[in-house]
């Protein structure tokens, strides 16, 4: 990445001379910074014709209604907010942040925790040196975004503009619920789209998400997905070649990753709907698959995880089939997945498990033949006993029901039987 003062130097020399206009505000507890109490302190900036900031902008407590600074397209700090130690512990209300013509900021983005915001649009920023991190945002336009250090977006997102977003180098975290609290549910699925993402360090998507666009993802170091309260996603990664590892959750109607040959780490998918499971991974540090699992192929593994490998599905799964496809992958025989499903007759058992199950299965048989033949003959023995003597039989047997109900002295004594060890 760009030294700051290399991109501050491209991004002024980019400006027109006569519209080029520097301002260095005073030096104070934040350094140079300006401190923006009310929209007014906007209006000065703007009126002595500001195109680039050198310093910072500090948003104070007592401001309050919407943020519009035009004009403005570099700042070499940061843009963020602070308490005014003089009136307490209270937070900015900002409804808005707008700054339509910025397009560099040289630190942080750092306007979080601030639940009276629900529109930020910079919609001609192309550079963050360091990232971004906000919460209870609703609408973000961040459309010419294409390098940041970091960038956490957190809030109930109805619309997320990263067109052009290429490079994040640390971590992208997008949640749609407001700071991302675990037990408040999503007002509603929105599509997130990231058509121009290549690298990226880990990513973190949880919420409720419509859809998902990573078209030309290619290397990334972590990916996690938690989803729910949508519609099912096809999540397709056609240009991913490197990956860590990938821990995906939710309503996943397919996955597809064709270029990925080696996980280095590992793969965690739970699906609530039915998926078919068909990687080409050469390698892979680990392999769990839970939840509804329709079927599993990894025709190209050449070497299986020890304690590793892991299928537990509630759909029937052919795990005799799956571990004769890794066997001839392999040239080896797989004896160490675990592999169930719902469906008794494919549990995933060892050769020498099923050859015994097969001999009490002989061994029980028989004994059901034996107990037939001798029911058979206790029978012949009572009707020649009836022919015999019918009231010495009847005597002999026990009471029935409606003979107890008439007389309960008729009932046989229970003795328990006694316990053993």
């Amino acid at each position: 990445m760009p030294s700051l003062s290399a991109c501050l130097t491209l991004a002024i020399g980019l400006l027109p001379a006569t519209m080029a206009q520097i301002c260095t505000p005073e030096f104070g507890t934040q350094g140079y910074a300006y401190d923006v109490s009310s929209p007014s302190v906007l209006d000065q900036i703007v009126a002595e014709g500001c195109t680039t900031i050198n310093g910072s902008i500090v948003i104070t407590s007592n401001f309050t209604g919407p943020f519009y600074l035009p004009n403005v397209r570099n700042i070499t700090d940061g843009l963020r907010w602070r308490y005014d130690t003089r009136i307490g512990p209270v937070v900015p209300t900002p409804t808005s942040i707008d700054l339509p013509d910025l397009e560099f900021i040289g630190d942080d983005l750092a306007i979080y925790s601030l639940p009276t915001l629900a529109n930020v649009s910079m919609p001609n920023l192309k550079t963050a040196v360091h990232g971004f991190n906000m919460y209870f945002v609703r609408d973000v336009n961040l459309r010419s975004l294409e390098t940041v250090g970091y960038l956490y977006i957190l809030g109930n997102l109805s619309s997320l503009r990263l067109d052009s977003l290429r490079y994040v180098s640390d971590k992208l975290w997008i949640c749609n619920k407001d700071e991302c609290d675990q037990e408040k549910s999503p007002v509603s699925a929105f599509d997130f789209s990231l058509p121009s993402l290549e690298t990226v360090g880990t990513v973190d998507l949880e919420g409720s998400l419509s859809s998902l666009e990573v078209s030309n993802l290619r290397n990334v170091s972590e990916f996690s997905l938690v989803s729910g309260g949508g519609p099912a996603l096809n999540l397709d990664f056609p240009r991913l070649t490197v990956v860590s590892g990938a821990q995906l959750d939710g309503d996943i109607a397919s996955l597809s990753m064709p270029g990925v040959k080696n996980m280095t780490g590992i793969l965690n998918v739970r699906t609530y709907v039915p998926l078919d499971i068909n990687l080409p991974f050469q390698e892979a540090e680990g392999i769990i698959l839970y939840g509804n699992i329709s079927s599993v192929q990894f025709p190209n593994l050449t070497s299986i995880p020890q304690d590793l490998f892991s299928v537990d599905s509630t759909l029937p799964v052919d795990c005799d089939a799956l571990e004769k496809t890794l066997s001839q992958a392999t040239n080896m025989t797989i004896t160490h997945i675990r592999c169930s499903s719902s469906k008794e007759s494919h549990s995933g058992l060892s050769v020498g498990a099923k050859a015994a199950i097969g001999v009490v299965v002989g061994v029980v048989g028989l004994v059901i033949i034996a107990g037939i033949l001798f029911l058979l003959k206790r029978r012949r023995r009572r009707e020649h006993l009836k022919m015999e003597s019918s009231v010495h039989l009847n005597d002999s047997l026990p009471p029935t029901y409606n003979e107890v109900r008439n007389d309960p002295a008729r009932l046989p004594e229970y003795s328990p039987p006694a316990l053993g060890r």
